[in-house]
């Protein structure tokens, strides 16, 4: 910001992102990989970028990895979720529309795979964090690692 756009340093704080570091414990309350089950796309329907991550992951990305993977599921949460987006539920597919999580960290738990192929927005995405605090492995873009150490 001060190289860009020239904004004086004493006008800028940093703020962390106020999580604990994970501890030995915390990872041990983890279910093994294996007791996991599926892929994982969540985001409140109402953030433009989450709708069109639904849309890409319907078109283009969920087709190829049933090609690959013919028995796989991809559940996909999201408050607000709108009757267009409800109509893309197909169990034929696997691709499931759930709409609201009870619990969000709970469904990131039980999750192999969380897909997040965002093309656009800006900052640290929220899901991303979490995933890494369940422990759930994560596959997005360079738009979805933004803001994270080395990406």
């Amino acid at each position: 910001l001060t190289n860009t756009f020239g904004i004086d340093p004493s006008l800028l704080v940093y703020v962390p992102f106020l999580l604990q570091p994970l501890t030995n414990e915390d990872q041990l309350q983890w279910p093994p990989y294996a007791d996991r089950q599926g892929f994982l796309s969540i985001g409140n329907f109402r953030h433009a970028p989450n709708w069109d991550q639904v849309l890409c992951l319907k078109t283009q990305i969920w087709p190829a990895i049933r090609r690959c993977m013919p028995h796989a599921t991809l559940s996909v949460f999201g408050a607000y979720a709108p009757q267009k987006a409800m109509q893309l539920h197909s169990p034929k597919d696997g691709f499931l529309v759930l709409g609201r999580a009870e619990d969000a960290k709970e469904v990131m738990r039980q999750a192999r795979v969380l897909l997040a192929p965002l093309r656009f927005g800006a900052g640290l995405k929220g899901k991303l964090i979490e995933a890494m605090q369940c422990g759930t492995p994560s596959v997005t873009t360079s738009i979805g690692a933004e803001g994270m150490l080395g990406a």
